[in-house]
């Protein structure tokens, strides 16, 4: 935690008066609240916050972040370098050619791999009291670090809201508000214990106003300073664990298929149903499309086979099943499904699918008809207006084919 009033280059940056206050009162809020010891918490005021002081302990959160819950503060002055980065203050800024330093460069040591770190920062880049202007001094060992935008439309975004130029430094980063000061309402938050106990629960307090919150989708639902990391790993050790027999009869089946030279459409119905629980749904469904096709006769012989035999009911309602549920093709899981209920008219589990797969296929159908309508709205110019409305929803489309 970092908080600074006083700098070494008085000559050109007045002392503030509450960045070390903000700070220590933080600190007991999170001492009080989340259970943490006050050895835990490594707290660099005024001059022991230094340029390398800052970097070599926000390297030294990073590494913790990998397995541990990490929080990273910063209460100070904020700027812009010569090439517009944004910049916080040192204690030792703009002194004997230390420069700023910039948000981008803390955002690419928190993002080369994914942290449990959240990082707050209370300064500001505009006009607020915890701003100053612009450093001009172009520094030999710096080079531009703006993180290049995803896409026009994401650059056409930032361009309009210059908050949103901002990084997010860790996997949750709160930035203040229109110069709002975010410390204090930060508080006022966290104490609400029954209230405010996601990042979605702190968004939702604040309904827009003194605190931006940059984080991705996921981690909203998450509890706010949890260690979202280690559950992730516990929950990946867990399923590793319960799919040990499955993948031991993964194993089996692909030699008793190799042992009839492929022809063996029981085990690879099963292979297909064990690839399914794997959730290895390409596997699954290649397992169980060849099964069919054997018991069809489409890969070999039909010359004694009864319908009966060529019929195989319960391997087109998975195969249904799977590529509804795996998104892969509503259609054809619409025609699956229908195999399935034709062939037994009993499986009310595929009655039921066939339904979703239905459902699903219709919405496919007229959302990709209502993208066509939008772009076609977009190419003339957007005449009416909403073009921010219109993108959302092709942001919101990009979110669900995504997941």
């Amino acid at each position: 935690m970092i908080g600074i009033d006083t700098y070494s280059n008085t000559s050109e940056i007045t002392p503030l008066s509450d960045a070390v206050s903000d700070t220590l009162a933080l600190k007991d809020v999170l001492i009080e609240r989340f259970g943490l010891q006050a050895e835990d918490v490594k707290v660099l005021l005024n001059q022991a916050a230094t340029h390398q002081t800052i970097l070599t302990a926000f390297s030294e959160l990073v590494d913790i972040a990998q397995l541990n819950s990490v929080v990273f503060y910063f209460a100070g002055l904020g700027s812009t370098d010569s090439q517009d980065n944004f910049t916080i203050l040192a204690f030792d800024s703009r002194c004997q050619d230390t420069p700023d330093i910039t948000l981008t460069q803390l955002a690419q040591l928190a993002n080369q791999n994914k942290i449990n770190l959240v990082s707050i920062i209370d300064s500001d880049w505009d006009s607020g009291n915890r701003s100053i202007k612009k450093d001009e001094t172009i520094y030999p060992f710096t080079r531009d670090l703006r993180l290049a935008p995803e896409d026009e439309e994401e650059e056409l975004l930032r361009q309009k809201h210059r908050l949103s130029n901002l990084p997010q430094i860790g996997c949750v980063c709160l930035y203040p508000k229109q110069s709002s000061r975010i410390t204090n309402n930060l508080i006022r938050a966290l104490l609400k214990t029954q209230e405010v106990s996601t990042y979605q629960n702190l968004k939702d307090f604040f309904d827009g106003n003194y605190i931006h919150l940059a984080c991705h989708t996921d981690a909203l639902s998450q509890e706010i300073f949890s260690n979202a990391i280690l559950k992730a790993k516990i929950q990946t050790s867990l399923i590793k664990f319960r799919d040990e027999p499955t993948r031991y009869a993964v194993m089996i089946l692909q030699r008793l298929i190799e042992q009839r030279n492929g022809a063996a459409p029981e085990e690879l119905f099963n292979l297909g149903v064990a690839y399914y629980q794997l959730n290895e749904y390409d596997k699954s469904i290649a397992a169980l499309q060849t099964a069919i096709d054997q018991v069809s006769g489409q890969n070999a012989t039909t010359e004694n086979k009864t319908t009966d035999q060529q019929a195989y009911p319960k391997a087109h309602y998975w195969l249904g099943r799977i590529l509804y549920e795996s998104k892969r093709d509503p259609a054809r899981a619409v025609s699956e499904l229908r195999l399935a209920t034709q062939q037994n008219p009993d499986n009310s589990a595929a009655h039921y699918y066939l339904g979703k797969a239905l459902q699903a296929l219709v919405e496919q159908e007229i959302l990709t008809e209502a993208e066509q309508a939008f772009q076609t709205y977009l190419n003339a110019g957007a005449p009416l207006g909403q073009q921010a409305e219109v993108q959302e929803f092709f942001r919101s489309r990009r979110a669900s084919k995504s997941s």
